[in-house]
């Protein structure tokens, strides 16, 4: 299997007005035989946003990497509690050693991990995972969880972030593309209401079964500054994964 993955983030408006660095973050690995996606959400109201956005993306990261013989044989709950487990002791370790408190480290978390025959997603907040089927007919897989109110989310290091990971295994369609995106972007793709999606991600998908991902990335970061920050102010992130036979 061969792997097509463009993903983009970007400051919204409001950082990049005020220098602040971008808190939303995304990672990929890709081999023949694996891939996975990783993509964080800093909360805008903790001091090390950041931080805990790009080290809740590594950790997941190479956590998918190292159980890659397992991953897809592993119980639900094991997946989860092993993981979030590793997650928190490195939040916790980085907390020490910066000498801050582990809530300044809050993130939301998303996720996306195959084989080229059997998936596994998860999402932790008010992201969203995806799939866009061959005539660009999007779906929901994971949809966004928010607290009591709109604009509440769940994150890493809340104490029973345990329960609100959702995971969803399935089997990899290559003629199909998976998405996944964070809050800011659902505001610009994604219609709550209506429950329908923008064109754009139509054209972002077609763009991914044409070209390589350089070029797509390429092209869906700069649609992400033109578009994104006409519509949101929030930092924005998404990735899309296409396997080729």
């Amino acid at each position: 299997m061969k792997w097509n993955i463009p993903y983009s983030f970007i400051p919204g408006s409001r950082h990049s007005s005020d220098g602040t660095e971008c808190q939303d973050y995304a990672l990929a690995h890709l081999s023949d035989a694996f891939a996975c996606v990783t993509m964080t959400d800093g909360a805008g109201s903790v001091k090390n946003a950041c931080e805990g956005a790009r080290l809740v993306a590594e950790t997941a990261r190479n956590f998918l990497i190292k159980r890659e013989a397992i991953l897809f044989e592993m119980d639900e709950s094991e997946l989860r509690e092993e993981l979030i487990t590793e997650i928190r002791i490195k939040l916790y370790e980085l907390a020490c050693k910066m000498s801050c408190e582990f809530e300044s480290f809050a993130s939301t978390f998303l996720f996306f991990a195959s084989d080229g025959r059997r998936f596994i997603t998860g999402n932790l907040g008010d992201g969203l995972v995806g799939v866009i089927k061959e005539r660009n007919q999007a779906e929901i897989l994971l949809a966004p969880e928010n607290g009591r109110y709109l604009n509440e989310s769940f994150f890493m290091t809340d104490d029973d972030c345990m329960y609100h990971l959702r995971l969803i295994h399935g089997f990899f369609n290559p003629s199909d593309i998976y998405f996944l995106m964070t809050d800011g972007s659902c505001d610009c793709l994604y219609d709550r209401q209506a429950k329908t999606f923008a064109e754009a991600l139509g054209i972002f998908a077609d763009w991914t079964r044409r070209y390589d991902h350089r070029l797509v990335t390429a092209a869906i970061y700069k649609s992400m500054f033109r578009l994104f920050t006409q519509r949101t102010m929030d930092d924005c992130a998404i990735a899309l994964i296409r396997g080729v036979e």
